[in-house]
C-alpha cells in the first residue's frame, strides 16, 4: 500500500517567540501540526494496510516537509543560501535551523521514528520515502543535512546519497513529485512549454526567485517588525504584539495575490496602525531587497529586462509583482498530463501526484487508448489555510486547518485485492476548533 502526503512545512518557531525580560512569553507561536494528527493518521494507514493484508506500507513525504526558508535565524548574519554564498558558508546555518525544527517538533518526530520500521501483520515494515521540495531544497545539498533527515525517517541506512526528486512506481501506476517544477517562481530550471516534461537534475540544486522572496522579503518583514517594536511589545503594547502575530501568518494565506487585501483588512484599525507601523517596514525591506544582485538577476529573467533596469523598480512595483506570482502560474494538471510516464499512450502509468500549491484537487485528465482513466492528484497541505470570505464582499478572511492524503493499492502487493485491480482513495478535509465565546445579546 502506498500513502502520499506533502507540504507539512515543519518550522523553527522557537526563534519567533517574543519574551519579556523575565523570560515570560508575550507572543507564543504555535504554527506546526499537532503530533496527535500524525498518530491518528499513521494508525489509520496501518489499520487499512492490515485489512488489505498489504505486503508493504510506503509513506511518501512529497516535499516541503522541513521549511528551512521560514526562519529568523538567517538574519543573524549576511549569509544566504543563494547568490554568491557557497554551500560551506550557508550549511552551518541550515544545520542549526534544521536542528531547531527538529527540537520544536520533537514529539512529532519521535512518532516518525517510532513508525519507521514498525511491522505490519504481514511482517512487512512501514517505510518512509522523502522527496525534497523548494522549501527543503537545501537538504539535498549537504550530507549532514541529509543524515539528520535519515535519522528521523529510516531505522537503518548506510546510504546517504541525495534524496530523489521524483518517484515512478509502475506497480501502482503512479508518478510522484513535489510539484514546484510546475512553478516558474519556485523552480530554477526552464521547463519546456510543450512536449514531454523533462527537468534537468542540476536545476533542483539552484536557488529560485521564490527562495529570496520567502527568506529576504516575507520572513524578513516579520524579523524587521520585531526588531523595531520588540521593546514596545515588552512594555505591554498590544498593537504591536497583534500585528506581529498577523505577520507571522503570511505563509498560510492563499492565494498570495490577496496579501495586500489581507494586511489592510486584518491590520487596520481606527488609529491607522497599518500605514503608521506596518507599511514603513514593508517599504524598507523591499527597497533593501531591490539592492540584491540575486533578485535583480531574477527580475531581469522574469520581466525580460536587463539586470540594471531592475534597479529602477519601486518597492510598490515589487510588492505588486510578488502578490501576482502565484495567480499567474499555469494550472498544475497542464504540466502533469505531459509527464513522460503518462504521455505515452501505451503506458501502464495512470496517476500523477504532486503538491506544492496547498490547493487539494483531483483532476480527471483523460482516457488512454486502452480506455483507462488517468488522474492528477494535488496533495494540498496539512497546514492552516487563510482565505477570503466570499459573502462579505471579499473584505474579510477566515482560517481552517487542512489535511489531505492519497492511498494507492497494488494488485500485486495487497493480498485482499482478489480482483487484481488498481485502486485509490483520495481524502481531503478541513478542521477548526472555535474558541471564541458567543457575544451576549
Amino acid at each position: 500500500m502506498l500513502a502520499i502526503l506533502s507540504d507539512l512545512h515543519f518550522q523553527d518557531t522557537m526563534n519567533d517567540i517574543v519574551k519579556d525580560d523575565g523570560g515570560n512569553t508575550l507572543v507564543s507561536v504555535d504554527r506546526n501540526i499537532s503530533p496527535k494528527a500524525f498518530k491518528f493518521i499513521f494508525d489509520e494507514f496501518i489499520d487499512i494496510a492490515n485489512k488489505v493484508k498489504a505486503q508493504e506500507l510506503n509513506i511518501v513525504l512529497a516535499g516541503d516537509i522541513f521549511d528551512l526558508n521560514r526562519s529568523q535565524t538567517w538574519f543573524k548574519g549576511p549569509v544566504r543560501p543563494y547568490g554568491d554564498h557557497s554551500v560551506d558558508e550557508w550549511a552551518p546555518i541550515a544545520k542549526q535551523i534544521l536542528g531547531d525544527i527538529i527540537t520544536t517538533n520533537s514529539e512529532t518526530f519521535e512518532l516518525f521514528t517510532h513508525y519507521a520500521g514498525r511491522k505490519l501483520e504481514s511482517g512487512a515494515p512501514v517505510t518512509f520515502t522523502y522527496l525534497p521540495g523548494n522549501h527543503d531544497r537545501l537538504i539535498n545539498l549537504h550530507p549532514e543535512l541529509r543524515l539528520q533527515v535519515r535519522n528521523l525517517l529510516e531505522k537503518s541506512s548506510r546510504d546517504n546519497s541525495p534524496f530523489p526528486h521524483e518517484i515512478a512506481l509502475p506497480g501502482y501506476g503512479v508518478h510522484i513529485r513535489h510539484g514546484h517544477e510546475y512553478d516558474q517562481t519556485n523552480f530554477a530550471g526552464t521547463v519546456c512549454s510543450t512536449g514531454p516534461l523533462i527537468c534537468d537534475p542540476k536545476d533542483y540544486d539552484a536557488a529560485p526567485m521564490g527562495d529570496f522572496v520567502s527568506i529576504d522579503i516575507v520572513t524578513r518583514i516579520a524579523c524587521e517588525y520585531r526588531r523595531r517594536y520588540e521593546r514596545d511589545m515588552k512594555a505591554g503594547n498590544t498593537v504591536h504584539t497583534g500585528l506581529y502575530r498577523k505577520i507571522l501568518e503570511f505563509d498560510d494565506l492563499r492565494p498570495t495575490s490577496d496579501l495586500i487585501a489581507f494586511i489592510k483588512t486584518e491590520m487596520t484599525d481606527g488609529d491607522g496602525d497599518f500605514e503608521k507601523y506596518f507599511m514603513p517596514v514593508v517599504k524598507d525591506v523591499l527597497n533593501d531587497a531591490l539592492k540584491s544582485a540575486f533578485l535583480r538577476k531574477w527580475l531581469s529573467i522574469w520581466t525580460l529586462l536587463k539586470a540594471k533596469a531592475a534597479q529602477c523598480w519601486s518597492y510598490k512595483a515589487l510588492l505588486k509583482a510578488i502578490t501576482k506570482m502565484d495567480s499567474e502560474q499555469p494550472l498544475p494538471w497542464k504540466f502533469a498530463i505531459r509527464e513522460p510516464d503518462l504521455a505515452d499512450a501505451d503506458t501502464t502509468f495512470r496517476y500523477v501526484v504532486a503538491g506544492h500549491t496547498h490547493n487539494p484537487d483531483l483532476v480527471y485528465l483523460s482516457k488512454n487508448n486502452k480506455g483507462q482513466e488517468r488522474f492528477f492528484f494535488d496533495t494540498g497541505t496539512w497546514r492552516q489555510q487563510i482565505r477570503k470570505c466570499t459573502c462579505d464582499d471579499e473584505k474579510t478572511f477566515a482560517r481552517a486547518k487542512a489535511l489531505t492524503y492519497v492511498l494507492f493499492y497494488s494488485p500485486e502487493k495487497d493480498c485482499c485485492n482478489t480482483e487484481r485491480v488498481e485502486r485509490f482513495d483520495y481524502w481531503s478535509g478541513y478542521t477548526k476548533t472555535v474558541s471564541d465565546s458567543i457575544p451576549k445579546q
